[in-house]
């Protein structure tokens, strides 16, 4: 049982990580597009 839990486990720490860091990285990269506009104009 032991053995099945380790890739169980790893998968859903994936899973949570993706679930939690794609959102920040999505919304710190459209910031950065709008500040960047925003001191060109």
């Amino acid at each position: 049982m032991v053995l099945m839990a380790i890739p169980s486990f790893g998968g859903m720490l994936v899973v949570l990580l993706s679930v939690f860091v794609t959102p920040v990285l999505y919304s710190w990269v459209k910031e950065r597009r709008l500040t960047s506009r925003g001191s060109e104009a």
